[in-house]
């Protein structure tokens, strides 16, 4: 039942929630803070088993040891445990403002809608993708003095999702067919999709120096986003050496970590 939430993706959302606050010089410990981290984790959780449900056909073919199409839990059963998820986010953000409030409704309003329908458009739902999933910064930055600054790890958080959710399409390329889904590769073809992967991370990549240029962010940033900018480009030189399904799915894996050393860069930095 824990493994339909996709646990990891929702200690990622949770952590840059922490993230968010941190970087708005929000006060370290609070019991606002609690609430913001339960908030990014539900609505994460909630989303997570939405797209099980919307996803069942083709998870039946690129997944099928997922809780649903594997059998273990019904879709009467998952509808029912994303609403709860859905609803504890929901309550969550009402506790703390207006504001989170409006954040996290319209979380909830862009996650539905991608699993119910972008998810098959092309390149809309991979945006639509990172635009959600860079929110969860801005929940924590809500509770500190300078929200504004959250539009640093908001930005490299929409370009990251994005290239790795093309990414993952390539893992997926063999089920997205037999769904009708219109993905990159589907509609460009595999050498398509991975120019698109390249093209942005290329200028994330790019981009990742400007914080400190800009004197945001301190010289610990900039080593440890050295990093995670190494890792990016080798999973670049691995996509252009094999973009087939297992290749993309094994470098996907090494992006969420990558991610998370990002995050990390973004903490020490400020």
């Amino acid at each position: 039942m824990l493994t339909i939430i996709r646990p990891l993706n929702c200690f990622i959302a949770a952590l840059s929630v922490m993230v968010g606050v941190h970087v708005a010089n929000g006060s370290p410990v609070s019991y606002a803070i609690l609430l913001a981290i339960l908030a990014g984790w539900s609505l994460c959780a909630g989303a997570n088993t939405h797209n099980d449900i919307c996803d069942l056909d083709i998870d039946r073919v690129n997944r099928p040891d997922r809780p649903l199409p594997a059998g273990k839990i019904s879709v009467r059963f998952a509808a029912w445990y994303a609403g709860v998820w859905y609803a504890v986010g929901l309550l969550s953000a009402g506790f703390l403002s207006l504001s989170h409030t409006v954040v996290a409704v319209g979380m909830v309003i862009m996650t539905i809608i991608y699993n119910k329908y972008l998810k098959r458009r092309l390149l809309l739902g991979n945006l639509l993708v990172g635009g959600v999933s860079s929110l969860a910064f801005v929940i924590g930055g809500l509770l500190g003095d300078d929200v504004l600054i959250t539009v640093v790890p908001v930005g490299f958080a929409i370009l990251f999702h994005f290239g790795r959710e093309v990414l993952k399409d390539l893992a997926d390329v063999v089920g997205d067919r037999e769904g009708g889904v219109d993905s990159a590769p589907m509609r460009y073809g595999e050498s398509g999709a991975r120019w698109i992967v390249t093209f942005t991370f290329a200028v994330l990549i790019g981009t990742t120096i400007w914080p400190y240029t800009a004197g945001w962010f301190g010289v610990n940033y900039l080593m440890v986003v050295t990093v995670v900018d190494a890792i990016l480009i080798c999973v670049l030189w691995s996509l252009w050496l094999d973009c087939g399904p297992g290749n993309a799915a094994r470098l996907s894996s090494i992006l969420k970590a990558d991610m998370v050393i990002g995050i990390c860069a973004i903490v020490v930095g400020r």
